[in-house]
């Protein structure tokens, strides 16, 4: 009497490092939208997942976020020629080296498979992707070290989360000290003030508005790309319509809404 329903509740997002430092491709914002639109997530969640995924959406805002809105944060989009213009327009029609960090992380058994999947797109489109296998508690470091640990200069690893996909996610992932992206990291304060501000702003409308720019200017920075939203699955009563996650919160702090049927 059990069918199975899933809600976004893990988030596997890529890492792009030095990208202000000028000896890398990484440092073309063209370069990184080459990669971000050379990725099929699509496919991923047709095939890696058999259907139990998400497209992510356009920012570092989620779904189950005080401040989303599909009308503002469309779908990512799949788009190989458009990245290859884009290497091409930045002077990598050859394409280049690029080093991949793969660490495996509790509980998402299926993260090494999404990053071969990640270096096989980018390799389509001229990227040499070297894989290099470690473990997160050897990487954390390197990852968290002002500024950029050399060794990590113009690659490119994968994180996932399951922690609160609400409110604060844009913040503490992205533009807070000791955050798990090098934004900050690269001289970006004035994001971090931005954030501040709008986390101030007592108008909820305009400190809405003011979160939703901010994820929109750092998602057009490319240093950060989601790439897949897999969900997380329950066995639900036939008498339950319907799982909603709770704006600001998400599933994984349990936290959700259930209608029950015929209502």
């Amino acid at each position: 009497g059990l069918r199975v329903d899933g809600l976004p509740g893990v988030y596997g997002f890529i890492s792009l490092h030095g990208t202000t430092e000028a000896s890398t491709p990484l440092s073309d914002v063209r370069v990184r939208k080459a990669l971000d639109l050379a990725i099929n997530r699509k496919e991923m969640v047709d095939t890696m997942f058999k259907g139990y995924a998400e497209v992510p959406v356009v920012s570092t805002v989620f779904p189950a976020s005080y401040y989303y809105d599909p009308k503002v944060f469309p779908p990512l989009v799949y788009d190989p020629e458009k990245a290859k213009a884009l290497l091409k327009e930045a002077g990598y029609e050859k394409g280049f080296d690029m080093k991949f960090f793969d660490f495996a992380q509790p509980g998402n058994p299926w993260k090494s498979d999404m990053n071969l999947a990640i270096a096989g797109y980018w390799q389509k489109i001229g990227v040499r992707v070297q894989m290099v296998p470690t473990d997160l508690v050897t990487f954390r470091p390197k990852y968290r070290k002002v500024p950029v640990d050399p060794d990590l200069v113009g690659s490119a690893m994968t994180f996932t989360s399951g922690r609160n996909l609400g409110a604060t996610a844009l913040g503490r992932s992205t533009v807070m000290p000791g955050g798990s992206l090098p934004l900050l990291n690269e001289g970006r304060q004035d994001l971090l003030d931005r954030y501040n501000d709008a986390l101030a702003t007592i108008d909820k409308a305009a400190r809405i508005a003011k979160m939703q720019k901010l994820a929109l200017d750092v998602d057009a920075l490319n240093v950060t790309m989601q790439v897949i939203y897999p969900l997380q699955l329950y066995g639900v009563s036939k008498n339950v319509a319907k799982l909603t996650a709770v704006a600001g919160y998400g599933i994984p702090l349990g936290i959700f809404r259930v209608r029950a049927a015929g209502r």
